[in-house]
């Protein structure tokens, strides 16, 4: 009688599974976690697809950040994360988009070698905008390897992308929809330089529409996702493309409020006085349209922090610093327009500002900048 019990239990599961169907818009998500999200496709079932699931249900992790209220107004910017065995985890990007306050959506069925990563993608777009605050002009995507291709198609497909992270693959098809409403997109690929695909990166950069601004960074490995040191190099960039070079944009208001809030986050946390500086520009360099409408005590906070990089700006030792700050974001302007065109001309440059300023914190990543340049120009 058991026997025949567990028997009837087991026959029971799959339609069990099948009637649970898509996760509700309305569920209660608990913040600073993550929750497998269940969700239609827009698409109708290929004829030609025995890999289509039956349910018709795709799936994404959905990271919420750890101060995500329900009831709450904060917008918050999406970051897309695409593997290409499937199941996309944050990995070694967790660490900088729990403490900045990322959405993050983590595609599982989309994989190399098959047509679901459409699908997926489209199925976890349509539904993460309507089940929590996005901000709408503010997405983000990355993916490894064959992910980071199918990355790089999503701008093409829906609105609302501001920048794309490729790591150690490029484009999918040559990216010609970079223009028009796209033009304002910024591509940061990442490559190890023991990486097959590492010539990729000269092709990313030849490839891109001449407005477009791009980075190459190579790293010292092989075919993997970044370490976290060079995701968050990639993600500062471009969000500094995003929101302090374009004049004000009204859309963009949540966007500001949640960079502002963060720039105050690592001021505080900041160890040196050059540390502070990068941060006080950065502020600087929001809207200032925008800014004027900040609350008093907002705008209190931003007068002191001025006050006190008043004091330290003639101190000696910050000198050099600054020197070297200014130095380095020049060629790095020069760098990111380049389309790989001007590369022997960028070592020498980088170099000069590493003989120059020594031990600064600038000369130092002007150093690893240019040794990534170097592995791009093919020398060792």
């Amino acid at each position: 009688m058991r026997a025949i019990w567990f028997f009837s239990v087991f026959l029971l599961i799959p339609s069990f599974i099948q009637a649970a169907g898509p996760t509700p818009l309305q569920q209660v998500l608990p913040a600073g976690e993550e929750t497998l999200i269940a969700c239609r496709s827009p698409y109708q079932i290929p004829a030609a697809s025995r890999a289509w699931p039956p349910d018709n249900l795709f799936h994404y992790r959905l990271y919420l950040p750890a101060d995500y209220d329900p009831r709450g107004q904060q917008t918050y910017p999406l970051m897309f994360i695409a593997s290409p065995i499937g199941d996309a985890r944050m990995g070694a990007m967790a660490a900088r988009l729990k403490r900045d306050r990322w959405l993050v959506v983590m595609l599982v069925e989309s994989r190399n070698r098959s047509i679901l990563w459409l699908p997926n993608f489209m199925a976890a777009y349509h539904d993460v905008i309507q089940r929590v605050r996005v901000q709408k002009s503010m997405m983000f995507c990355t993916g490894l390897s064959g992910g980071a291709r199918m990355c790089s198609s999503y701008p093409r497909l829906r609105p609302g992308f501001q920048g794309l992270i490729l790591q150690a693959a490029g484009f999918q098809q040559r990216p010609v929809y970079l223009s028009g409403a796209n033009a304002h997109i910024a591509v940061y690929g990442t490559f190890g330089n023991q990486d097959r695909n590492r010539r990729e990166g000269r092709r990313i950069r030849a490839g891109v529409p001449p407005h477009t601004r791009t980075l190459i960074e190579l790293w010292k490995g092989g075919h993997s996702w970044a370490p976290a040191s060079v995701f968050n190099r990639a993600l500062d960039w471009l969000e500094a493309k995003a929101l302090l070079e374009p004049g004000y944009q009204s859309a963009l208001s949540g966007a500001y409020a949640w960079y502002l809030h963060n720039q105050l986050a690592r001021y505080a946390q900041a160890g040196s006085d050059i540390e502070r500086y990068a941060v006080y520009q950065r502020i600087s360099r929001l809207p200032e349209r925008w800014r004027r409408q900040l609350d008093a005590a907002t705008a209190s906070a931003l007068s002191t922090i001025a006050e006190s990089m008043r004091q330290v700006l003639n101190h000696p030792s910050l000198q050099p610093e600054i020197a070297a700050y200014n130095a380095f974001h020049e060629t790095l302007r020069r760098d990111e327009r380049g389309r790989g065109q001007n590369l022997s001309a960028l070592i020498q440059d980088y170099g000069d500002i590493v003989k120059r300023y020594g031990q600064t914190v600038y000369a130092k990543q002007a150093a690893t900048r240019q040794q990534s340049v170097r592995w791009e120009h093919g020398e060792p």
